[in-house]
């Protein structure tokens, strides 16, 4: 008898033992289910007398959180029945109570109980983020804080009381060997899967079918059925410890970029051997986490995302302005960024995106729909200054916001190209169109009623003198802007008439005589008129550019028809061979009648035209008191001078400006294609004030072909 009371004792502490160690929720569960009447709290809790301790508050909520479990208003009874949805709202009031009164500390320990193995502070807060707002940082300072927690790997966190659980290391490729065992993976498949969803540059499917002897469906299979392995729940949660690795890195810095040693240290820690990028591309199959950006910065794809929808967003929040502006600290505010490679890698951001422009002295980002240009700086610089202003103030403002020197030439046919948003309202003066201010007369107005008055074709120089008390706009504005007008056309070398009149070929030449103390460039075409011989003469005035060039120009205007070669002679009948350019109404090898005669600035020569392909050529004094009747019959005696021996025939090979303008002054034009390969900027802003340069000397442009 005493040996079954001894027997029945033991068992009955060993119940109790194994009841004080089981779940609470349990053991009121079974308690419930057995028994035969409801019970309200307090007579659960005493049936659970043998129980060390009860948490009534806990056991409130166990009460009120089990579908199996039900309250009719007083007591509480087992049920499979389903609740109604009041039940179910109630439960929840209940449940939120209970959990708001809970410490963090008891939240944390209880889910590590429950897991029964280390977790990530990733992991402790998306788990209990589900029932209470958790704050990342005070729950990783509640666990490295505490003694009854130990860090068992990178953020990674056990009970200090176990004794026995899983080690917590990082070997990746540990790990793959783990999972191409359990997965049934052959060595040579995941290679192939490697090179072809992993690497750097994504081989084809023909590249690395070629390097393994398979064909490419053959690959495409089996970096599909690797890729879908791996994905799976049974092989991916040993990868996620380097996610979550990876994830506290990038909170810890911000953005991790593989320039700088540090980064690269802690990564290669973990990685060991592994390529980075293609270590992130691995952890990117098993969880979508990731963005390598230019293969050097490594950020979290959704906070990557949110940045260029934010970008997005503001660009469209802007109205009707044609450009807006944020300031960086707002941007990087809204966009919850305060540590500084963040920002920097949000500058890098907005840098690469072409509706964006910004200006770190002001601090400032601009954006625009479109792309972001010239024209948009234009507009901020008139949005700034709030004023119509003279173009002149604009350009110093533009240099400082670019800090790329420019000239007023450029500053002006910008003003004028985008006549939708700037408006002229004086003399050198813009403002924004938005402000519906009056556009005032053109400079270019002033020089069509120039034109017209005067009824003859002018050089530009002079047309300037004639319009410069009208207006505040400089002699270069005034060229430029003539260039621009269908209503003027070119005569070459610098001479300018109405279209309307060149058409018609009724057009006088008007050119002021100025002093060789004058240092402005001077007309050289003085007019043309038909002798009492029925030959048409033409007078020039000769300038710098015709001296030291190799050819003079005839104007398609005056309709004369020449050959490509050409003899012309001189008053003493010397014979010269020349070539005439039709398409470029330039004729060839007049200098060493120029060097023959020693001509000089300001002399004024006269070209006779006798017929297809005979020219003479006097001097004005010449012309005015020795002038012979041409006579046919006599072409044959006149003799080609012997040449002079100087660099004309030489063959110059252009490697420079200096060896290009000499190329086009010997032959009247220089190819488009040797601009390549020349650097310009010593002596010219850009390709535009070249040409104009070399256009006012005679020189053309044409292609090789």
């Amino acid at each position: 008898m005493y040996e079954n009371l001894n027997t029945y004792m033991y068992r009955s502490i060993k119940y109790l033992k194994i009841l004080n160690e089981m779940d609470l929720e349990f053991v009121v569960y079974k308690l419930l289910k057995n028994a035969e009447m409801p019970m309200n709290m307090e007579e659960i809790a005493d049936e659970l007398f043998f129980i060390n301790e009860i948490d009534m508050e806990k056991l409130g909520l166990i009460l009120n959180c089990y579908d199996c479990i039900h309250f009719d208003g007083k007591k509480y009874y087992y049920s499979e029945e389903e609740k109604s949805a009041e039940d179910d709202i109630a439960n929840i009031m209940y449940k939120i109570k209970y959990v708001d009164k809970l410490d963090l500390f008891e939240l944390v320990f209880n889910l590590l109980c429950k897991s029964g193995k280390p977790l990530h502070v990733f992991e402790i807060r998306d788990i209990l983020g589900v029932i209470v707002h958790v704050d990342e940082q005070e729950v990783e300072e509640i666990l490295s804080s505490n003694d009854e927690f130990t860090c068992v790997g990178y953020k990674t966190y056990a009970l200090s009381s176990w004794e026995d659980y899983e080690d917590f290391c990082y070997d990746l490729n540990e790990d793959i060997l783990k999972f191409k065992k359990k997965s049934k993976i052959a060595s040579r498949n995941w290679e192939l899967f490697k090179r072809y969803k992993l690497g750097k540059e994504q081989a084809t499917l023909q590249e690395i079918g070629d390097i393994y002897g398979v064909t490419r469906e053959r690959v495409r299979q089996v970096a599909k059925r690797v890729g879908k392995k791996i994905k799976h729940p049974c092989y991916k949660n040993q990868f996620r410890k380097y996610i979550f690795f990876v994830q506290d890195l990038i909170y810890d810095y911000g953005v991790l970029c593989l320039k700088y040693k540090k980064d690269l240290r802690e990564l290669e820690k973990i990685f060991t051997d592994w390529d980075i990028i293609e270590a992130i591309n691995l952890l990117n199959l098993v969880e979508d986490k990731f963005i390598v950006v230019d293969n050097v910065y490594i950020y979290t794809k959704d906070k990557y995302e949110y940045i260029l929808n934010y970008l997005d967003y503001i660009v469209e929040k802007k109205g009707k302005k044609f450009v807006g502006t944020e300031s960086l600290d707002n941007i990087c505010v809204q966009l919850n960024i305060e540590k500084w490679r963040e920002k920097e890698f949000l500058k890098s951001i907005i840098y690469k995106d072409k509706r964006f422009y910004i200006n770190e002295s002001q601090n400032s980002c601009y954006f625009t729909e479109e792309h972001f240009d010239r024209y948009s700086i234009l507009y901020i610089i008139f949005q700034k200054i709030g004023e119509p202003v003279h173009y002149s103030v604009v350009m110093e403002e533009y240099i400082r916001i670019t800090g790329k020197e420019t000239n007023l030439r450029l500053i002006l046919s910008y003003l004028d190209r985008r006549k939708d948003l700037f408006v002229r309202t004086f003399t050198g003066i813009y403002g924004l169109k938005e402000w519906g201010v009056d556009e005032h007369i053109f400079v270019v107005d002033l020089v069509v009623e120039l034109l017209e008055e005067k009824q003859s074709a002018m050089h530009y120089h002079d047309i300037y003198e004639c319009i410069k008390e009208k207006t505040l706009a400089k002699e270069r504005t005034v060229y430029t802007l003539m260039q621009l007008d269908e209503r003027i056309s070119t005569l070459g070398h610098g001479f300018y008439g109405l279209a309307s009149q060149v058409r018609n070929g009724n057009i006088k030449y008007y050119s002021n005589i100025v002093d060789a103390k004058n240092n402005r460039r001077l007309g050289y075409l003085l007019g043309k008129n038909i002798n009492e011989y029925g030959n048409t003469v033409i007078a020039y005035r000769l300038v710098d550019t015709i001296i030291n060039s190799y050819s003079i120009k005839i104007p398609k205007i005056f309709n004369i028809y020449l050959n490509n070669e050409v003899c012309v002679f001189d008053k003493e009948h010397n014979k010269y061979s020349c070539s005439f350019n039709i398409s470029q109404s330039d004729l060839y090898g007049v200098r060493r009648i120029f060097k023959r005669k020693e001509l000089v600035e300001g002399d004024i020569i006269i070209l006779e035209f006798i017929s297809s392909n005979i020219i003479r050529i006097f001097t004005k004094y010449e012309y005015e008191n020795e002038y012979e009747i041409f006579d046919h019959t006599e072409c044959e005696r006149y003799i080609e001078p012997l040449e002079e021996i100087d660099d004309d025939n030489d063959l110059i090979e252009v490697t420079d400006m200096d060896s290009l303008l000499k190329f086009g002054l010997k032959n009247g034009f220089v190819y488009y294609e040797d601009l390549k390969s020349i650097d310009i900027s010593e002596k010219y802003s850009d390709v535009f004030e070249m040409m104009v340069d070399f256009s006012e000397r005679g020189i053309n442009f044409l292609n090789k072909d």
